[in-house]
């Protein structure tokens, strides 16, 4: 009770002034510029995980990254299937040259000194096609074409893609929630069926591809975490969609269905050698990740940390208090940081690691860390409206 209360104060310490506007979780029309400022932000992790320095810092414990996680917010719903065609040309989607390898590709230009890293992507994810929607197939396709174009792909072990199995999806949710997802768009009406999307929940849409999808992204993370316990790679980044912050066991939400990176760490103490016992999540997407507090609130082998703007006036409302530290036998083991107001910068953030992100997690001592990537703090995102350099998000990684 005594750790949870310290960590509780320290969260207290990082984020004490309070928003004077109230300001709710506003709508911007520029979706292009979630995609941009997510890819110059993984572009700096990516070459921080490739530089020679992060590899001394990756020995510790290996990285499994879990990229573009949940945005959150509300999302305004079409029913129009045209409007798909304002968002992405069909034939500009699940390209084959993007398609994932079906066996382990080797850096096709490494440097000296580069670590071992490993990316995993698969067009398959592009084909979760909805309205005008900023959780869209761009967030990932500008993502890998970045990695490609400054060079960055051909330094890196591209790892083959694969779904999540059923098995490894009920450490998380029940078979219900995963029946529901799986069927989603094939119980509509048979009358609508052709259409290319349906909205549902809200704040998510579907289409003949969204069960795929969304078992490639939690396959995506669970493969990166499998490849570097097995020691293939140091290090992986997963650039995925749809995002899994916000789904809870038996809840999909805020653009995500499965839990990607709550899936991935059951299958890292999972793993075969009893060789991981305790787990770091972390989770710097500017929304709090409701849904990975909701799977992992009572464990003590799996240590949560999130970094966001406070739920008070900010999506999901609902879960991100600093006085949220788990319940039973893993009370202490979920941390939230929330910042108050918006326009957190590099400085914030490096006074969030130094004076409590670090801390605990030198304490905890994991034996893998689970990055939930979301890079929507990033300076021009028009949701998250905080200031993280490219230069930051190099820092923190």
């Amino acid at each position: 009770a005594s750790a949870a209360a310290a960590m509780t104060a320290a969260a207290h310490a990082v984020s004490t002034v309070e928003d004077p506007e109230g300001e709710k979780d506003a709508r911007f029309e520029d979706a292009q510029a979630v995609s941009d400022a997510a890819a110059s932000g993984i572009a700096a992790a990516a070459a921080a995980a490739a530089a020679p320095a992060a590899a001394a810092a990756a020995a510790a414990s290996a990285v499994a990254a879990a990229a573009a996680e949940g945005e959150g917010g509300v999302s305004q719903s079409s029913t129009s299937s045209s409007s798909v065609l304002s968002v992405l040309q069909p034939d500009q989607v699940g390209c084959p040259s993007r398609a994932s390898p079906r066996t382990i590709m080797p850096p096709t230009a490494p440097r000296p000194g580069d670590a071992h890293v490993g990316i995993l992507y698969d067009e398959s994810m592009e084909r979760h096609i909805g309205p005008e929607h900023y959780e869209r197939p761009q967030r990932i396709i500008r993502v890998f074409e970045t990695l490609r174009d400054e060079g960055l792909l051909s330094r890196c072990y591209q790892l083959p893609a694969r779904g999540a199995t059923d098995a490894e999806l009920l450490q998380v949710h029940p078979q219900e929630h995963i029946d529901k997802v799986q069927n989603l768009y094939g119980s509509r009406d048979e009358d609508k069926r052709g259409d290319a999307f349906i909205t549902a929940f809200g704040d998510l849409y579907a289409c003949d591809a969204t069960a795929t999808a969304a078992r490639f992204a939690a396959g995506c993370v669970v493969e990166a975490v499998q490849r570097v316990l097995s020691g293939a790679v140091g290090s992986a980044l997963a650039v995925v969609r749809p995002p899994g912050h916000h789904a809870e066991c038996a809840r999909a939400m805020g653009f995500c269905f499965y839990n990607n990176c709550a899936v991935a760490a059951r299958a890292a103490l999972a793993h075969p050698g009893g060789t991981v016992r305790r787990v770091l999540v972390l989770d710097w997407d500017v929304h709090h990740g409701n849904g990975i507090q909701d799977a992992l609130w009572g464990d003590p082998s799996v240590l949560y940390i999130s970094i966001h703007r406070h739920p008070k006036n900010f999506y999901p409302f609902c879960a991100g208090f600093p006085e949220e530290v788990g319940e039973g036998a893993g009370k202490g083991f979920n941390v939230n940081v929330p910042w108050h107001v918006k326009g957190a910068g590099d400085a914030d953030y490096r006074a969030a690691f130094e004076l409590v992100v670090e801390p605990i997690v030198r304490s905890f001592c994991p034996d893998l860390t689970i990055v939930a990537a979301g890079y929507d703090a990033a300076a021009g995102d028009p949701l998250g409206g905080c200031a993280v350099s490219p230069a930051g998000y190099f820092e923190m990684t």
